[in-house]
């Protein structure tokens, strides 16, 4: 009967020992770097203890103090003084102010969305594009509203291929049936100027489709129609 020679495998050790080299290894590694573990956690610790005073102590204050500040520009938007609002009254600042003083607040960033609106009324259209681009907001309302306005601001430019880019935007920017029908029908209007009616007709029966409710869904029936008309004459 043939020996069954020993085939010891080194690599097949006791569980419960690979566990213990394995502890060891690491209680070693911690006892020879001791001092380096104690830096780095002591500075990680440091550095989210100055990231909290920070917030506590500097940026809520400042957040806080910036908005007390601005609720007179914004008074003065309210009620179409719109140099006082810009530029302040002597005693309270205005948006300029604000957005010097106060950077990287969000009262800073709603600060420039008042100015590009203004700057819009003033016919400044590509300054109150600048402005309007450093707003960000989370509002489904005043992020489609800005959005629109650089729309705006392009039609007036002469530029309709910027124009539908954010008109688009605004529309497609947390749709609603406040605004999005509005800016959709801005969309086929540029389509309609730049002699593109059937990309027209599709946005004006998507408003139709999804916002028959609003004022636009109840009138694209007949721009529909209209369209349709220029096509079957050309």
């Amino acid at each position: 009967m043939a020996k069954v020679k020993n085939n010891p495998n080194p690599k097949s050790q006791n569980p419960l020992e690979t566990q213990e080299n394995t502890f060891s290894k690491a209680e070693r590694f911690i006892t020879e770097n001791q001092k380096m573990i104690t830096y780095v956690v002591g500075g990680i610790v440091l550095v989210i203890l100055i990231i909290m005073g920070y917030n506590k102590f500097i940026r809520q204050p400042k957040e806080i103090a910036a908005h007390e500040q601005m609720f007179m520009a914004e008074y003065y938007f309210k009620v179409d003084s719109l140099d006082l609002a810009l530029y302040g009254d002597g005693n309270y600042p205005g948006f300029y102010d604000i957005v010097d003083e106060y950077s990287w607040t969000s009262a800073s960033k709603l600060a420039h969305y008042y100015i590009g609106m203004i700057l819009m009324k003033q016919n400044d259209f590509e300054e109150a594009i600048v402005h309007l681009k450093k707003f960000k907001s989370k509002d489904e309302i005043l992020g489609a509203m800005a959005n629109g306005a650089i729309g705006d601001a392009y039609v007036e430019l002469g530029d309709l291929d910027a124009a539908l880019k954010y008109y688009m935007k605004a529309a497609d920017n947390r749709p609603n049936f406040f605004v999005t029908p509005i800016f959709l029908t801005k969309a086929a209007w540029i389509h309609e100027q730049q002699g593109e009616y059937e990309k027209a007709i599709q946005i004006y029966q998507r408003i139709k489709q999804e916002y028959f409710r609003s004022f636009e869904g109840r009138e694209a029936d007949k721009n529909i129609a209209y369209l349709e008309a220029i096509m079957n004459v050309e």
